[in-house]
Formats: C-alpha cells, structure tokens, sequence
C-alpha cells in the first residue's frame, strides 16, 4: 500500500538508522516528514522513499591533472 503510515520503529528500519536517530532527528526538525497520529509519529512511506531520493549523492570523480 502506497499511503501506509509506519510506527517509527518500522520507518528505522526501512532507512537503516536506529529509531533514536529517527527521534533526533525530530526534535532537531531534521530527517523525513512525520505526521503526529494521537500520541506517537507515524511516517507516510512516499515521504521515506521522497527523502531517501533527495539525500542521493553522486560520486565525484578524481580530477584531471
């Protein structure tokens, strides 16, 4: 399901980070988009792979002499 919200627990490990670098992340208001749901973050999953996308970094290649 394309709109499927995660429990951050869930979202850590679809980036790979562990749930507290999520809650940092939050609290710095860095990382990916979260929606509060009653008392806990959820993550919408397009907003995981929106984020995932915009942190890609090309290689630099070695510079010609």
């Amino acid at each position: 399901m394309t709109d499927e919200l995660l429990l951050p627990e869930e979202a850590a490990r679809l980036l790979r980070v562990s749930a507290g670098t999520l809650r940092d992340w939050r609290y710095r208001g860095v990382g990916p988009a979260w929606i509060r749901v009653g008392q806990r973050p959820r993550y919408d999953r397009r907003d995981l792979e929106s984020y995932k996308t915009a942190q890609r970094r090309e290689a630099q290649g070695a510079r010609p002499a």
